[in-house]
């Protein structure tokens, strides 16, 4: 062997003995995962890992004891529905009645139809709302964030409507739904999902899950999905024990599944995989709990064995309070006594199961007295015997009639009860009357009452379901507040996504809680369409009254809005962004024709208000019912009112910049105020010429002149003429005075700086002579 060849020996450790040579080599150390979102269980020891999975099982048992009533409740009411009736009715005889009243599942799909519609509206499932301070950059924020949120649920997540439906049924039908949120990776959204509350297992007496000590959710894994979960890390390997097994459903799946007509008698394989919400004591074996204490993990077990798949802390990585985190959110129709709030098998359920009964009888009763039954002679020979007569048929008998009248004895029989029909309608009107009483409503309004009164009882007939709703509203806030969580703790810095045909983008930081709540789309004080559209016309009505104290823009978005108008911003235009602004003549033919006009600096304001003036007082104008003419004189008012305020303005920053002084400072404005006031007052006293008033006067005379001359005329057009021309005249006119008072402005300051010039200049020269006679006398 080379001497330049390397080699490595491993360290061992040799012993020597007469007998034998033997040699240990050291175990290699194992790196354990114990970061906080590391699975905890890979280091804890199997006989604590056999502790924690038994006490599992045993909180599950008697979660199960504990609603046993509960579930065969449930049981019941899924027959009372009515969406398999093979096996109900009087099966003794044969063609007897199976029909179940629609109370009950009529009543759960109504809630079923107004909830989602309100929780989902077209728009997206989310609003936002600004937290603190509003300015334009968190409402920026909150903008980003409501339509990414909106793309989420209705795009990444497509299914997620459907489940929500069918959560609502449920909500609806027992009383209780559960929605649970999560994360998916590979595709970076959230993963929200419904939990059947029959595989949902807590403690009936409390009453919001941060409340309870432990909650489990019972899942179906097949061996398929086990498997990923394994090689992933997020679960241990199973032992032999926990090979696949034979899958069995609860009572309440296999009763909602006889209902729709399907067999789960088929043999499924998989694992069935308990996930335990739960607080723990590791005793140290948790690097950040080394004294040990109570602390939230989720623990997930096999439901049969109690075998230990995964422990994870349960709380926020920076919280030091070790708050319980919350994945799930708990819908609850009528809350009463618990967490297991009531549906409407619990409210109508068994006034449903007796409408049945009753519906049964009269269908019976009414079959037997159409279709008699009874005995007949052995001695009566007929052919055909057991088939019954058709309509309209004769058959031949071997019999004379007095014998065939004799061989019969047919059973008594009564038409169907009126007594039971009045029970029948008595029991279905109060189950609907509790349930929703709306549609009595508009069944006895008429069409000649008033809206408000209308509106009135229907809101008064809303009020059971408006509890409903709120609560609902309430369970939204929570799950969508869960959704932003996710978000802001896992999306990458910024997403880019495409909503229609336009590109959007968000910042993960948007997400921050501490700047933009996430709140639901619906509305939990009005519940339908026509409250929405009233409340809504009611603020439009209101606001046109005052106008000066109300946005009219805002409050026609918000109609528009209630009645689901759609590109609003097409149909309601910005004011400020479309007004023109250009000389007097078009600006008055733009107001006219209901076009928005905008006084700007820089125009000739005193030219504006002059022709916007006198149009507005000539002949044709006054006294006219059209509307179209009386909102253009409404926009040529308001713009003359805004022309006179620029125009001080412009005069203020004028003489500003002529004295070389700061406009912004309070003080200075205040003094040119009062110079602009005295040189209006010296123009007024035929100082410096007509002031502005008096060529408006004298311009309103004018027209007035020519008003006259256009009514006597016999030629309109030449009038026309001849008014436009003097207009015209009359604006140049106009400008060569202002230009003149200008000029007579600008000279007036010149003396007088020249004056101050010479004066300091004197000053100066005297100062002087007095520090030389100073000087030059003795001391």
């Amino acid at each position: 062997m080379s001497d330049n060849l390397e080699t490595e020996t491993p360290d061992m450790e040799f012993e020597f003995s007469e007998e034998t040579l033997e040699v240990e080599v050291p175990e290699e150390e194992i790196e354990v995962d114990m970061s906080f979102g590391a699975n905890l269980a890979s280091s804890l020891e199997d006989a604590i890992l056999r502790d924690i999975g038994s006490a599992r099982q045993d909180a599950l048992q008697s979660f199960r004891n504990a609603r046993q009533d509960w579930e065969e409740k449930i049981k019941q009411g899924i027959k009372w529905l009515g969406l398999n009736t093979q096996g109900e009715g009087n099966t003794d005889v044969e063609g007897a009645c199976t029909a179940v009243h629609p109370l009950l599942i009529e009543n759960v799909v109504k809630f079923q139809a107004k909830a989602i519609q309100e929780l989902w509206p077209a728009k997206g499932p989310v609003r936002t709302k600004v937290r603190g301070y509003v300015d334009q950059i968190r409402e920026d924020t909150a903008f980003r964030v409501r339509t990414y949120m909106n793309y989420q649920l209705t795009e990444q997540v497509p299914g997620f409507y459907n489940d929500l439906e069918r959560n609502l049924f449920r909500i609806g039908f027992m009383g209780i739904g559960i929605r649970k949120v999560g994360w998916n990776n590979s595709v970076v959204a959230p993963d929200p999902a419904i939990i059947y509350a029959e595989n949902f297992y807590v403690d009936p007496s409390v009453s919001h899950l941060k409340d309870a000590e432990e909650y489990i959710e019972v899942m179906e894994l097949s061996t398929r999905k086990m498997d990923n979960l394994i090689i992933a890390g997020t679960f241990l390997e199973a032992s032999e024990n926990d090979a696949e097994e034979t899958l069995e459903t609860n009572e309440i799946t296999d009763a909602i599944a006889a209902a729709q007509g399907f067999d789960l008698s088929l043999e499924r394989k998989g694992f069935s995989v308990g996930e335990s919400h739960c607080y723990l004591d590791l005793n140290g074996d948790d690097p950040l709990l080394p004294e040990g204490g109570m602390a939230p993990y989720i623990v997930h077990f096999n439901v049969k064995s109690g075998a230990v798949y995964s422990i994870r802390r349960n709380w926020r990585e920076a919280d030091p309070t070790y708050q319980k985190r919350l994945w799930y959110t708990v819908d609850q129709f009528i809350p009463a006594f618990g967490i297991y709030s009531l549906g409407y098998v619990h409210l109508i359920g068994d006034l449903a199961a007796s409408a049945s009964v009753a519906l049964r009888a009269l269908v019976d009763s009414g079959q037997y007295a159409n279709w008699t039954a009874g005995f007949k002679s052995q001695d009566a020979k007929f052919s055909d015997s057991d088939t019954p007569l058709g309509f309209g048929e004769f058959r031949d008998v071997n019999l004379s009639p007095e014998e065939l009248q004799k061989a019969f004895l047919p059973l008594p029989t009564k038409e169907p009860s009126q007594t039971l029909f009045g029970l029948l309608k008595f029991m279905v009107d109060s189950g609907q009357k509790f349930a929703d009483s709306t549609d009595e409503v508009v069944a006895q309004s008429t069409n000649y009452g008033p809206v408000a009164t209308t509106l009135a009882l229907l809101e008064a007939s809303q009020r059971f379901y408006s509890s409903i709703h709120k609560r609902l509203h309430q369970s939204q806030a929570e799950f969508l507040k869960l959704i932003g969580d996710l978000n802001f703790e896992n999306l990458p810095d910024i997403v880019n996504f495409v909503v229609g045909s336009e590109n959007q983008f968000v910042h993960r930081t948007d997400f921050n809680p501490e700047i933009v709540d996430v709140i639901p789309a619906s509305d939990p004080n009005a519940l339908t369409e026509s409250q929405r559209v009233a409340k809504a016309q009611i603020e439009l009505e209101t606001a046109a009254r005052f106008p000066q104290l109300h946005d009219m823009r805002e409050a026609l978005r918000r109609f528009y809005s209630a009645m689901g108008t759609e590109s609003l911003d097409k149909l309601l235009v910005d004011p400020e962004s479309k007004a023109i602004s250009a000389d007097p003549l078009s600006e008055v033919q733009a107001a006219m024709s209901g076009k928005p006009i905008k006084a700007q600096l820089g125009q000739n304001h005193a030219a504006h208000i002059a022709v916007k003036e006198s149009f507005l007082k000539m002949p044709q104008m006054q006294g006219t019912n059209d509307p179209t003419v009386a909102v253009g004189m409404q926009a040529l008012v308001a713009n003359i009112s805004e022309h006179k305020v620029l125009m001080f303005i412009a005069q203020a920053m004028q003489l500003a910049q002529q004295m070389n002084m700061p406009l912004n400072d309070d003080n200075v404005q205040a003094q040119i105020a009062t110079q602009l006031v005295q040189i209006s007052a010296q123009s007024g006293q035929g100082g410096g010429g007509p002031s502005i008033e008096q060529q408006m006067v004298q311009l309103n005379a004018e027209e007035l002149k020519l008003a006259e001359a256009r009514i006597k005329s016999q030629d309109t057009r030449e009038a026309a003429q001849i008014a436009l021309k003097n207009r015209e005249l009359d604006i140049k006119e106009t400008n060569m005075l202002l230009d003149a008072q200008n000029k007579q402005k600008q000279n007036q300051i010149t003396a007088s700086t020249k004056i101050l010039d010479n004066s300091a200049k004197l000053a100066d020269i005297q100062a002087k002579r007095l520090a030389e006679r100073a000087n030059a006398s003795p001391v």
